[in-house]
This record gives C-alpha cells, structure tokens and sequence, in this order.
C-alpha cells in the first residue's frame, strides 16, 4: 500500500510505512480507539486501508491539532515525528484516570528495588498500548572519582537515539558485473552494535560537568554509564546522522525537528548530516545483551528484568526509515517486512516496490524498528 504526498509529508509516510510492518502494533486495541483518540482512530483507517495508494490526509490533521509542525507544509524529521506521534497515541490510549502525585524516589534499596519503584511510578502516570510495547527502562550510574560512590537513575524509554562513532575504519572492496576491473574502495562501515556500545560507553564529568557527591560531599570528577535496564517488546533505534554546527551532537538528543528533509528543498541549514554507512541486517538477530544491566538480565523476571523473562534479548529488524540526500535536499523513504506475506518491500511514498537485497550497509538508514523474538516473547 502506497502513501500519497501530501505536500512534503514524506517523513509521515515513511514512519506510517515502518509501523504497518510491526504485528504487535497492527494486533491491538488500539486500532479499535475509544471517543477522543482521535489520532489513534485516524492511524487506524490508514493501516486498515488497502489500495494501490491512499491519502492519510484524516490522519495528518490529527497530529497536526496536537502539534502544527506536521501540518505547515515545511520539512520536518521522522524521527522527531515518531516521537511526538507515539507521545499523543500514549496520552490518548492512556488507562490512568486519576493522575498520583508527585513523589521523590527513593535512592535505598538494591538496583533492582530502585528500578522496579521507578519502573512503577512512570506507569502511575502512563499506562497504554504504547507503554505496553515501546516502553523500556534506561539506568544512568554516576560513580564518584574520590570515593566511589554510585548513584543510579532509572528514566522511562519510547526509543533510543544512539551516535554514529568515530575511528572505527573498515575497508572493502566491491566489485560488480558492469565494473569489473574497477575497483572501488569503501570507507567507515558500522553496525548497529557499534553504535549501541557507543550509546553506553562510560563518559568522563570533568571541569564544568563535575558533580557533587551525595556520600563523600565533594563536588569532584565522575563518570557517567548508561545501561537499557528493562528491554521494550518493539525496540527504536535512531541513528543520531544529524549535528548542529561542526560538533556531535550529545549522547542523549535526537536529530533536529527540521533537519531531515520532507521531500523538498532547505535553505540554509545549521545542521550537518553524518553519512557515514551503517549496516542494516535484516537475517541475523541483534543480541541487546551486551548493552543491559546484567544484574536485571539475571534476575530476568517481567517487569523486573532487561527484557520480559529473558535473559538474552534478541531483536529482528523489521523496518527502516531512511532519509537520502544531504540537508540541501532529501527525500524520507522506508524498507520494511510486511506482515501480509513476509517480503521485504520498498516504500517511496505512492510507489512500493519488491525489496530483493533488505540487508547491506546504507548511509540512508535513520530510524530502525526491531521486534523482540524467540523465548523472550
């Protein structure tokens, strides 16, 4: 099924294309939306739409009365786009009426006794189809440099935007039929586990970032780890392709809200694109193990756990999102598996075509959606 253009809306139909190709989301309730979930309704009538290409036009109005980005004609970055989407499916679908108080964790107890009440307070506040599927736990552990010391942070997820790491320099030779005896030398070559050890590599805070200790009460240097402590069924990864200026941009952001491109031209931008090749495997499985708090994969109870009673969570790429051309002028596109038949299929707003070769590297790959598999369902 073909999504036509709007009118730049190819950052909207590439997300639209990728979320039609995860079965978890197609299955549930929330495609029978109740009065008032008016985006929720709206992306129903889109998936439930067959054809050689429809309008989600019913759609975009939607999105656009919770934020006029989506709506003002102006290119705009699907990343941003799903995140502000899957933020008004979650306030909409929402099964808390009354909303608790606001409370201060406590810093006591285990990791795991940390994790599981911080864990319990995001659903106090959000409990929906979203949370049920995309959500997953981040832990953040500060160390204290003088006296060792370790304080932990636990911070609800929808998806992850990980970096495009620098020095790792792999060189291929690739050679086709119609070339043969010219050779073409590649260069950067990453894959996505590169870019998720990255995502928690340890961060020295040092000078203006140093941090007071709560134990020794020092203001001294710390350093700084990231760890997924609890793995969401459907897993996001966007890959961080977009700075501002000539630095890289932080750990924790995601691309600009203009940056991407939505099928039109930019003028002058203060962003840089990093176009360096990622590799997007759709056969073999991506081990999130290596990125986990070990101690939850441990325990590996629901809830609890990295993972929903698993302790080696494996992902199959579904669909990608991705954003070709420069900021000068791009164009957002998607390959995703669909669920009708299993194939893997091209999306170019209107047009979808066979995909023969789903796995390759692609400095065009931007938003990646995995699906837990095996024993951990």
């Amino acid at each position: 099924m073909g999504l036509n253009n709007l009118g730049n809306t190819c950052f909207m139909n590439s997300i639209l294309q990728c979320l039609n190709c995860l079965p978890e989301l197609l299955l549930q309730e929330m495609w029978s939306p109740q009065p008032g979930q008016d985006a929720a309704a709206a992306a129903a009538g889109v998936v439930r739409r067959r054809g050689c290409a429809v309008s989600a036009g019913r759609f975009l109005e939607a999105v656009s009365a919770a934020d006029e980005r989506w709506g003002d004609g102006c290119q705009q970055d699907s990343q941003e786009f799903l995140h502000s989407l899957l933020e008004q499916l979650q306030s909409e679908c929402n099964r808390v009426r009354r909303k608790p108080q606001y409370k201060e964790l406590s810093s006591h107890g285990s990791v795991l006794q940390q994790a599981a009440e911080a864990a319990a307070y995001a659903r106090s506040w959000h409990d929906s189809l979203v949370d049920d599927l995309f959500g997953g736990q981040l832990q953040s552990t500060i160390t204290c440099s003088a006296c060792g010391a370790q304080s932990h942070c636990f911070d609800p997820f929808l998806d992850l935007s990980v970096p495009l790491p620098r020095g790792k320099v792999q060189l291929s030779l690739q050679v086709s039929e119609e070339t043969a005896g010219q050779a073409r030398m590649g260069v950067l070559f990453l894959s996505a586990c590169d870019c998720l050890a990255a995502f928690v590599e340890q961060e020295v805070l040092a000078g203006s970032e140093a941090v007071k200790c709560g134990s020794c009460k020092l203001t001294c240097d710390a350093t700084k780890r990231l760890q997924i402590f609890q793995c969401p069924r459907l897993l996001v990864l966007t890959l961080k392709r977009f700075n501002s200026g000539s630095s890289s941009s932080s750990r924790g952001g995601g691309a600009g809200a203009w940056a991407g491109g939505g099928g039109g031209w930019f003028g002058f931008s203060p962003y840089s694109k990093n176009q360096t090749p990622v590799r997007v495997d759709a056969q073999h499985a991506l081990d999130l193990s290596p990125y986990c708090n070990q101690q939850a994969l441990q325990a590996a109870s629901p809830g609890a756990g990295a993972g929903t009673g698993c302790s080696r969570p494996l992902y199959q790429l579904l669909a990608v999102s991705e954003h070709s051309g420069c900021l000068g002028g791009g164009h957002y596109t998607a390959q995703g598996r669909s669920v009708a038949d299993g194939q893997w299929y091209d999306f170019n707003d209107a047009s979808v075509a066979p995909d023969s070769h789903p796995s390759g590297s692609s400095s065009s790959a931007y938003v990646l959606f995995f699906r837990l598999v095996g024993d951990c369902l």
